[in-house]
């Protein structure tokens, strides 16, 4: 009896995964297509300028919104729900919404006006000031014209985040009545404005001016993102909002579990202004850009199934241990980390036998082609490729100790990790190594991140075994290895047809299609089980 309702939950885990991964598929392709259109379409120092505009409110996005938000919100609605009521939920979700417009608006001003003083501690140029110069005037206050558009840019795209934190609101109430598929599909709406937006800034403008339409293009995609939520979230009775104080004492427990979920991720946040703003600007034109166009295919398989095995699993894992059944809960984390094992090996080696073909099919044209650009982001991919399994395990193992309203454990490893990447960083810098030892000490740091997390865990969940994660990884991995190997020999003989996105197509079509084929095959021998589950989405 018992195996099969673990099997019921376990079909369902999955069911509600596979609707997430849809919706995120969706929106990783339209994704995939924004940066192709700006890689292609705006010229090389602008891009640059881009990106750095956008990292920093993307940055306060994790702290306010969709990291720090969800990791605190789902669980203590889904509590008062359990314990108090509807009525009480949506009461809590009327406070918890007035106290972000509160904080997020008054964080979005003070950063318009503060950007001059704290993002130019952020650029680390060369002296060379690059092709750039030509469209702006080399009188800067700040000695550097790259600095200036990077300020004026961030100070545009700041009040993107004030949106982007009410979506993350409707998200998280919405995923608490296990409604999944709407708030993936939300960002495909950011993704379409600023398609539009970088068709329309290449057509009409050039220089500084296309930052201005482009940051317009970002403010105007989280609105939509917010706004495509609010019919579902009325559906199930969170609007119109109820008449409550933002500072009630249950805000006030959200607010205390927030507050260890906000500092764990701006550890995080932190390490990643620091390694692909401060250290990446250091490489000059190009820097930023290429770690951003390669860690954004990585973010494809993290997307489609990382981020939604973790968000689907996550209120079924706090649901088990708030109920004290800690073998179902221990049970449904190996099997997570099985089915991450099971598509993010595969994932990871394929990027590194197709990452040149699959890097010129998404984004050698226009602009990126002529800046030579395609050998240098595929090295950044290959590095990035490395740690892609440990990306998507973290967030698994930092949500287990949060189910167990444990904050303070994934805080001290994350700040262990992020120490360790940015050393290595600086070590790879100062010693002239190129771009791609970046992505190196991201993946080395984050490895050593999940076995930290993974061994601390093992002592606090006694129902958790590593035996059957470590059998599961090496029978996964050598099937990734002999789907590696048919390839690579396959892609020998298969031409590039000149380097035309036709032939880069149909190299990637190919190879994927024998990968799939080699992989499935050696998978019905050795882990049949989890295979046939995936393929019935059960």
């Amino acid at each position: 009896m018992h195996a099969i309702g673990w099997t019921m939950k376990k079909d369902s885990l999955l069911k509600s995964t596979s609707s997430f991964s849809l919706a995120t598929l969706i929106s990783r392709v339209l994704g995939l297509v924004r940066d192709s259109c700006i890689a292609a379409l705006i010229p090389a120092a602008w891009q640059d300028i881009f990106w750095l505009g956008f990292r920093i409110p993307s940055t306060f996005r994790q702290l306010f919104a969709e990291g720090a938000l969800s990791a605190a919100f789902i669980p203590l609605l889904s509590r008062v729900r359990a314990q108090e009521g509807e009525e009480e939920g949506k009461k809590l979700g009327s406070a918890v919404f007035y106290l972000l417009t509160l904080t997020v608006g008054a964080v979005c001003a003070a950063a318009v006006v503060l950007s001059p003083w704290f993002v130019p501690f952020l650029l680390n140029f060369p002296d060379d000031p690059g092709a750039g110069a030509a469209v702006m005037s080399n009188v800067s206050p700040y000695g550097d014209w790259r600095v200036e558009a990077g300020v004026k840019a961030t100070q545009i795209m700041f009040p993107f985040l004030f949106f982007v934190a009410l979506a993350a609101w409707a998200m998280g109430v919405l995923n608490t009545y296990r409604y999944f598929f709407i708030p993936a599909m939300a960002s495909s709406f950011f993704n379409v404005s600023l398609i539009a937006g970088s068709f329309i800034a290449a057509a009409y403008y050039e220089g500084m001016a296309q930052m201005w339409v482009m940051g317009l293009a970002v403010v105007t995609g989280g609105l939509l993102q917010f706004a495509v939520q609010i019919p579902p979230t009325w559906q199930v009775g969170y609007f119109p909002l109820r008449r409550v104080s933002p500072f009630s004492p249950k805000v006030r427990k959200f607010l205390w579990m927030l507050a260890p979920s906000v500092f764990g991720l701006a550890i995080y946040q932190i390490n990643a202004l620091i390694t692909q703003t401060y250290f990446a600007t250091h490489y000059g034109e190009g820097g930023v850009s290429q770690m951003n166009y390669a860690f954004r295919l990585i973010q494809f398989p993290l997307g489609v199934v990382g981020v939604a095995l973790a968000t689907a699993s996550f209120p079924r894992i706090a649901q088990y241990i708030s109920q004290e059944n800690h073998q179902d809960a221990a049970q449904t984390l190996v099997d997570v980390i099985k089915y991450l094992m099971l598509m993010m090996i595969p994932s990871a080696v394929g990027f590194i036998v197709l990452g040149q073909d699959i890097t010129a099919l998404i984004y050698d044209r226009g602009k990126f082609h002529e800046e030579q650009w395609l050998q240098p982001t595929n090295s950044v991919l290959g590095m990035y490729a490395l740690g892609l399994l440990s990306y998507t395990v973290v967030k698994v193992l930092v949500q287990a100790f949060q189910a167990h309203h444990d904050f303070r454990t994934p805080v001290i490893t994350g700040s262990i990790a992020v120490a360790c990447n940015i050393a290595l960083c600086a070590v790879f810098v100062a010693g002239g190594w190129p771009l791609w030892s970046l992505a190196l000490a991201s993946a080395i740091a984050s490895t050593l991140h999940t076995g930290l997390l993974l061994h601390l865990l093992l002592g606090r969940m006694k129902a958790l075994r590593m035996g059957p994660i470590a059998d599961f990884f090496l029978r996964v991995l050598v099937a990734s290895l002999g789907m590696a190997a048919a390839c690579w020999l396959a892609m020998r003989i298969f031409p590039a047809a000149g380097g035309t996105n036709l032939g880069w197509g149909l190299r990637v079509g190919f190879g994927i299609g024998l990968s799939l084929l080699v992989y499935g095959a050696l998978g019905r021998f050795l882990f049949p089980v989890e295979l046939g589950r995936i393929l019935r989405l059960k």
